[in-house]
């Protein structure tokens, strides 16, 4: 019996977003180094009622060059010539079969956790109680492992105590540059060192924090994210499965797929729902 294979293309992603999302190559924003007041308040009075994902780390650390490659088509090279981000940008994400959320990029200076005393706590609420799931960004080479984990740290417990139901994500970017055995002890390093800290605040068994190593010069960031924009979808992957399932079996072939062509999201059977389409 000869086995095939199917795949099944759903639409491109459609995004909005403001203009200064994605800057032209070698283009400079001159720019004064905004309070952290204005950081927050014009850029979180509109809310609605699509799910967000959070997008923090340390300045540098790669967070808008990720949203670029996987959201914008940008080359990796290209990202060499984007600007810091000064306020909080937020990009709908539109799907029109599947995925529909905000991501919302953070600036590296803006610390949410020592905000309380200083804004008003309902901005701080706002940013986190729609919030589905929280990517924070680590740069293991140029970073302070210190300075980016007492802010993973103080980020959590914020979000947490706002929003005990957000998951977070931790990646461990830019690992194109260092070796296998470097990011295993990256991630040991780190997830023994923030658990530490959930330890001393006795949460270590109600927050799950994920650790993965990601580059955007490789597929590790586009599986990254894939495995994050699947827990927005846990309602329907189910379904998805069973139809299928009940398609390879009525066409006698050996796998089906769904998937994006952009952003490279993959839909697929035998509980492996998402992968890279390398």
């Amino acid at each position: 019996m000869t086995h095939e294979v199917a795949t099944l293309e759903v639409p491109e992603w459609s995004i909005a977003a403001d203009t200064t999302l994605k800057p032209e190559p070698g283009s400079r924003q001159l720019s004064a180094s905004p309070s952290s007041a204005s950081l927050l308040s014009a850029n979180t009075s509109t809310c609605n009622n699509k799910p967000k994902i959070l997008l923090m780390g340390l300045s540098k650390s790669g967070k808008t060059s990720i949203r670029n490659v996987i959201f914008h088509k940008m080359s990796a090279n290209e990202t060499q010539f984007l600007d810091p981000t000064h306020k909080i940008d937020k990009v709908d994400i539109s799907n029109k079969s599947f995925l529909d959320f905000q991501l919302w990029d953070f600036p590296g200076k803006l610390d949410i956790s020592h905000l309380r005393d200083k804004e008003d706590t309902s901005t701080i609420e706002k940013i986190f109680e729609e919030a589905r799931v929280l990517i924070f960004v680590i740069d293991p080479v140029e970073e302070k492992h210190s300075i980016a984990i007492d802010r993973l740290h103080g980020t959590i417990l914020e979000a947490y105590k706002i929003n005990p139901k957000i998951k977070f994500e931790v990646f461990i970017h830019k690992s194109d540059s260092i070796n296998e055995d470097q990011k295993i002890d990256n991630i040991r390093e780190m997830t023994h060192r923030i658990n530490r800290k959930l330890m001393s605040a006795g949460l270590q068994d109600r927050i799950l924090i994920s650790f993965r190593t990601t580059s955007i010069y490789d597929h590790s960031i586009f599986e990254a994210m894939s495995i994050v924009c699947q827990q927005l979808l846990e309602n329907i992957l189910s379904p998805f499965e069973n139809i299928l399932n009940a398609f390879v079996s009525s066409n006698k072939m050996e796998k089906a797929f769904i998937f994006d062509l952009h952003p490279k999201v993959l839909f697929k059977l035998m509980n492996e729902i998402f992968r890279v389409l390398n």
